[in-house]
């Protein structure tokens, strides 16, 4: 058998492997376990509650409650800029379709988003509650 053949049966069989694979786990979401969609799923587990200076943000550039929590949803979170070791774990999740960053603590019993940031929350005056 020569490298011809023997290259056009190994095509042949990633071939078909690949089309195996395709059919069978095709409709699957192969990422849900990886970190950043688990902590999403914590974060949506429980009830998403806020402090007053996050209600006054979110009231302040109109905001709904759908909206936030689609950014909590579709948003990716900073593993680098949030505190993942200490008792109350704290993540920031960037929502950058909307230009939102929101700050959210993992609490007991709810999910408390601490801190809604971005270009529109800029003319809030919101200062005196944090």
């Amino acid at each position: 058998m020569n490298f011809k053949q023997r290259l056009s049966r190994y095509l042949v069989g990633i071939f078909i492997g690949v089309l195996l694979s395709f059919v069978l786990f095709g409709q699957r979401n192969c990422t849900g376990w990886m970190p950043e969609n688990r902590v999403k799923e914590q974060i949506l587990q429980k009830p998403v509650r806020y402090t007053s200076y996050a209600e006054c943000m979110k009231v302040c550039s109109g905001l709904s409650d759908s909206l936030v929590i689609d950014g909590l949803k579709y948003g990716s979170v900073r593993f680098s800029e949030s505190d993942t070791r200490a008792s109350v774990r704290r993540y920031v999740v960037d929502f950058s379709e909307m230009e939102v960053q929101s700050i959210v603590e993992l609490r007991d019993t709810a999910s408390v988003i601490v801190e809604l940031s971005g270009d529109a929350f800029t003319s809030c005056n919101c200062a005196g509650l944090e």
